[in-house]
């Protein structure tokens, strides 16, 4: 990669369990090719014996990498190193690459000094900095967009002081006044401010960290923790960003607090808060803006109809980090390089999670019903696995007993199904249900492993009637508490993921062990609890998922799967299902690749699970939850017609396992996610800005869930170009507002004309291969690419996960269908738009022939016409093919 550019795309190193250990990624190669190789003889073994511990003696293999703790690697102890800088910053904590390949100086800058003012300008963005009064301006050359750090009230930018403890206000603002020097040094220009009414000067360092990435670094002079800093911009919106939001994705007249809460049991109206707030802010007219800082900060764009907004943080100093480009992709690629991208997921987290809880013999039948009522299912989540006071299991009275968990995720293991649990970070003073003193806690308070509050107490959450303990991530001694905790999980138990629920739960007179109080460590606890997490439980099996609520900048590299966090089974746009969508697709903007909601099995109303279902089964991971559920609830099993909903939709997701899948690797490399505003697919069309309930899955799928009671369509926009109505194969043309029909059964779905999507069987049982053997139907070497009908000439390409490229032509002769690059030979069915009674279809120009009913049923090579919707299957075995229907 050439150092003059933006490392966009990375390749997310995961561990392959089917590739032998030394041919792992980052892992030494062995000395030659004798190391690990068995011999027979003496000889044999004593040349093994010899070349391994030469090996080990020149550091190519760690013979105790395995069995060192997590609190003694490099990367735990870097992140204790950052946080006790006076300036913390969440990206040298997290899984980014940015600063890490930042090259030699960058070309093509043109500098243009003058004695009131200094330009930077290159082929896209031109920076003009005035001296006097001191005023930054960026600009998007490619768009016309400008953000300007202006003199519009008492800070632009200043350091606005809080009251002191005495509650007698300072001073009310300094406010930078004029450039007394400026220094260049390759690709950084250091700049000295005076400050009105003060002798001494802040520090103003500019860097270009590539040509679409420019930090701003602010230092105040000497200000204590006290101070607050707040920064005035004029520009222009829309906005985007500042994490996951309930409420809705564009973001203008908002004024929010960014840090996380879990406010669901007061329910202030308007859910004004988050589990994941990220100070990142963007317009799809290709500038962004991130606030590199640990600190609470409030952002206020109530004035963005007046092209104004402004920024507070707490504290006098920051990296700001601008982003331009000429769209909102390559902002969200460039965010996510810097504070890091979203994991690799194994395949088996794409297939269908089912809720199952209350002992082994409830959820064991529960799986066997699955499989005897043909739903397809690759994980069961059983939350109410106690672990003995360990942080794992979640009580309530009726929770199940489950004497023996490794023969219990055996067993589950024996039927294709992958094991979920429930973890959480901190440790209850009572062994609830049984009212109970908890030894752990008790070892824990006694050895210092648990946040304290100012009184030098265990603190955490304080909706029980008991103390509930933070683990304290800062100490490294509880760090190795919480590992053992964990490897008894993902070991012992035999476990393959769990919901890690909270991490919100720290206030901000809180003690840490490593020094720093709950102000600093508000924001990073979800980062340290889920980095610190995720990669224990990676060293200990490569393949665990866990799924989460909380977070914040740079958590996102550590977090393989989001969940919407608590919901209410409702129609209000507080915290029911229609809060919900936005949430997925909000997430998405700030980094977060891979998002799943509830799919709530607590309330009463048929309908309102069945839209649930819907659309849970089109986001990347379908689950359905139970929690404290009441008699007489609607869930799965509730009758016939929700076996029947759920089964068809269950199928439909697993069937788009390919399609999610290589989105799933695109985000890991360009940090884009699988659920997608509108806007970053028709970033020109202002119409998609305020799209808060529908989306794009991937680049070629559309999506509105249905979230009113009682409705049997749904208005919705369609941008601009023909559009497939998925259920009925009507094409619309776009740029315009539509209504469709939505009965109870059918979510609104939408495939953009002449598109071709990779598929898979959707009566496969299981997605765990490793899991499945001979019994189940799982992933095999078939591959569905159904083609969709265009009402014009067109040509659409997909290229899969694994480097296949399939291209479709479509005109009114003829359709063409070609794959190249395909690693290995597939069975393949190609699914056609309605030819009816075509003239000739060839394969490699060999003209396959008519199957009748029995014939594709049986798989054989040839052709067949599907007689309830005319549309045309091809049937054959091959790498690389050239198809050919004429019409």
């Amino acid at each position: 990669m050439s150092p003059h550019h933006c490392p966009r795309t990375f390749e997310a190193v995961s561990y392959d369990p089917q590739r032998p250990l030394l041919t792992q990624p980052n892992m030494k190669a062995p000395l030659d090719g004798n190391c690990g190789r068995a011999h027979q003889g003496r000889t044999g073994v004593l040349a093994v014996v010899l070349c391994w511990v030469l090996a080990w003696s020149m550091g190519v293999i760690d013979a105790t990498a395995q069995n060192r703790p997590f609190s003694s690697s490099t990367e735990y102890q870097s992140m204790l190193a950052e946080l006790h800088q006076k300036l913390t910053r969440p990206s040298r904590m997290s899984a980014g690459v940015l600063l890490e390949r930042a090259g030699p100086p960058i070309q093509h800058i043109e500098e243009d000094e003058t004695a009131d003012r200094m330009a930077l300008e290159t082929g896209s963005w031109r920076l003009e900095i005035k001296k006097a009064p001191w005023q930054l301006a960026l600009t998007n050359k490619q768009t016309g967009l400008t953000w300007q750090l202006a003199d519009q009230g008492p800070a632009s930018p200043g350091f606005a002081w809080r009251e002191d403890a005495s509650g007698r206000a300072k001073a009310a603002a300094l406010r930078l006044t004029q450039i007394e020097h400026i220094e260049r040094r390759e690709n950084t220009w250091q700049m000295r401010v005076k400050i009105a009414g003060s002798t001494e000067t802040a520090a103003l360092t500019l860097t270009i960290i590539c040509p679409t990435v420019i930090r701003l670094s602010i230092r105040a002079p000497r200000l204590d923790d006290n101070a607050r800093m707040a920064m005035n911009f004029a520009g222009e919106g829309p906005f985007f960003g500042l994490g996951e939001r309930f409420a809705k994705a564009r973001l203008d007249g908002l004024k929010t607090v960014l840090h996380p809460e879990d406010l669901l049991g007061q329910r202030p109206p308007g859910h004004n808060w988050t589990y994941i707030p990220v100070p990142f802010l963007f317009s799809p007219r290709g500038l962004g803006l991130y606030l590199d800082t640990a600190a609470v900060s409030t952002f206020d764009l109530t004035q963005a109809a007046e092209q104004r907004f402004s920024v507070e943080i707490d504290q006098p100093s920051v990296d700001c980090y601008f982003f331009v480009d000429a769209g909102p992709k390559g902002i969200l690629s460039d965010y996510t390089a810097l504070t890091g991208r979203s994991p690799t997921l194994p395949p088996w987290a794409f297939g269908v999670w089912i809720c199952s809880y209350q002992g082994p013999g409830r959820v064991l039948n529960d799986a066997r019903r699955l499989r005897q009522e043909g739903i397809p299912a690759s994980a069961i989540w059983t939350f109410d696995v106690m672990g003995k006071g360990m942080s794992m299991g979640w009580p309530l009275w009726w929770t199940g007993y489950y004497p023996r968990p490794r023969d219990f995720t055996d067993r589950l293991h024996k039927m294709g199904f992958k094991v979920l649990t429930y973890c959480y970070p901190f440790v209850r003073q009572m062994l609830n249900p049984y009212i109970l003193l908890n030894p752990n806690f008790e070892e824990g308070a006694r050895k210092g492993f648990f946040v304290l509050n100012s009184a030098g107490e265990p603190t955490g959450p304080t909706w029980e009637p008991y103390i509930d303990a933070n683990i304290d991530f800062t100490n490294p001694k509880a760090v190795d508490w919480w590992e053992e905790m964990i490897r008894r999980i993902v070991i012992d138990y035999n476990f393959d993921g769990w919901m890690e629920d909270f991490g919100e739960w720290v206030k901000p007179t809180d003690r840490f062990a490593a020094g720093v109080t709950g102000r600093k460590m508000q924001n990073l606890n979800p980062l340290f609890y889920h980095k610190i997490t995720f990669e224990i439980a990676r060293k200990a099996k490569p393949d665990v998922v866990e799924f989460v609520r909380s977070g914040y900048a740079g958590s996102q590299g550590y977090t393989r799967v989001v969940w919407g966090g608590d919901q209410f089974p409702d129609w209000t746009p507080d915290y029911g299902l229609p809060s919900v969508v936005p949430a997925g697709i909000t997430a998405g903007l700030s980094g977060f690749a891979v998002w799943g909601p509830d799919i709530d099995g607590n309330g009463f109303s048929k309908e309102l699970w069945m839209r649930w279902v819907e659309f849970g089964a089109l986001t990347p991971v379908m689950r359905t939850h139970i929690w404290d559920k009441p008699y007489g609830a609607v869930d799965l099993w509730f009758d016939q017609q929700t076996i029947t909903n759920f089964r068809r939709y269950a199928r439909l997701h697993v069937s788009l396992f390919p399609y999610f899948y290589t989105y799933a690797h695109e985000a890991a490399k360009t940090g884009l996610p699988i659920m997608r505003h509108l806007m970053l697919e028709f970033p020109d069309d202002p119409k998609t800005y305020d799209a808060n309930e529908e989306y794009m899955l991937g680049e070629k799928i559309l999506v509105a869930p249905v979230i009113k009671r009682g409705a049997v369509t749904r208005s919705l926009y369609l941008p601009k170009g023909s559009w497939v109505d998925y259920w009925t194969g009507r094409i619309i043309e776009g740029g315009r507002q539509v209504t469709v029909p939505a009965p109870i059964e059918h979510i609104p779905m939408m495939v953009r004309a002449g598109s071709i999507i990779p598929l898979i069987r959707p009566e496969t049982q299981t997605l765990a291969q490793d899991l499945a053997g001979d019994q189940y139907t799982t992933l095999n070497n078939s591959l569905i690419w159904r083609i969709f009908p265009a009402s014009r000439p067109v040509q659409d390409t997909f290229t899969l996960y694994d480097g296949a490229t399939a291209t479709a032509r479509q005109d009114p002769l003829r359709i063409n269908v070609r794959v190249e690059n395909a690693p290995s030979i597939h069975h393949y069915e190609v699914i056609l738009p309605d030819v009816h009674n075509p003239r000739e279809v060839t394969l490699a120009h060999e003209s396959l022939k008519k199957l009748n009913n029995q014939g594709y049923t049986n798989r054989n090579i040839g052709w067949w016409q599907d007689p309830e919707d005319g549309s045309l299957h091809v049937l054959f075995t091959k790498d690389d093919f050239e198809l050919n229907i004429t019409k």
